[in-house]
């Protein structure tokens, strides 16, 4: 509310430094809205890894396991090579029914393709808020730029 404030009064007033100001923290809101992402995607895929590997003793748990990796043909959280540290062997939802050889795409991998497949309104939205504030950050400063000239050339 206090960014939206800087902006609006910035602009109506005709204040460069509140614009400055408001410009910056977009600016910082934008980089860290990109870091946080890349930063939760690599978290979610160790949480993901983890999760799998507790869930793998539990027997009702397992169920869910067998069922995701029948149903999206995939092995493991990276790949078959998951199970390599396991003294079990490779469960049999793991594999392609037809060759009974192991799949070779992960299921965090066949989980975010299909969230993909499912979400392209999410990342419409994601992007149009992108957009949004990238015209934002044009707009300020071509406001920056109208003011600092109507001042220079009142001078003169």
């Amino acid at each position: 509310m206090l960014v939206g404030f800087l902006g609006c009064y910035g602009a109506i007033a005709s204040r460069v430094c509140m614009l400055i100001i408001f410009t910056i923290i977009v600016i910082i809101v934008l980089l860290l809205e990109i870091a946080v992402m890349a930063i939760v995607q690599e978290e979610v895929k160790l949480r993901a890894k983890t999760a799998m590997q507790r869930m793998a003793d539990d027997e009702n748990k397992r169920y869910f396991i067998d069922l995701l990796q029948a149903k999206l043909h995939c092995c493991g959280v990276d790949g078959p090579s998951d199970y390599a540290a396991d003294p079990k062997p490779i469960p049999p939802s793991c594999t392609d029914k037809d060759t009974g050889s192991p799949y070779n795409r992960g299921c965090y991998e066949a989980v975010v393709e299909f969230l993909k497949n499912k979400a392209a309104l999410v990342g419409g939205v994601a992007l149009a808020v992108l957009l949004l504030q990238i015209c934002v950050l044009v707009v300020t400063t071509c406001l920056i730029c109208s003011i600092k000239n109507a001042a220079t050339n009142s001078i003169f």
